[in-house]
């Protein structure tokens, strides 16, 4: 695959990489949004559950849980490409 950062160091290629890669208003609001709802009912969630807890567990620390977003984007039709050329084509 070779040395992907160092095609960002030539002069003008990351510039370029930013400006063709903005996500639109709508698209970041939306998902912001959308993340910030998900945060919500899982701080609600979070809440009931300790709130069912009558003991609390030694050793654990007493505060704000940390919630951790995981982004997986998967390219279908490039995989479907993929298979087809390799003999693996599946519905």
């Amino acid at each position: 695959m070779g040395n992907v950062t160092a095609l960002y160091r030539r002069p003008g290629v990351l510039d370029k990489f930013l400006e063709d890669m903005q996500f639109r208003e709508e698209f970041a609001s939306a998902a912001q949004d959308t993340l910030g709802r998900i945060r919500q009912e899982h701080a609600e969630m979070t809440r009931k559950k300790k709130k069912k807890k009558k003991k609390k567990k030694k050793g654990k620390k007493k505060g704000k849980s940390d919630l951790v977003f995981v982004g997986i984007h998967c390219r279908r039709t490039d995989h479907i490409a993929y298979e087809k050329r390799f003999g693996k084509v599946h519905s």
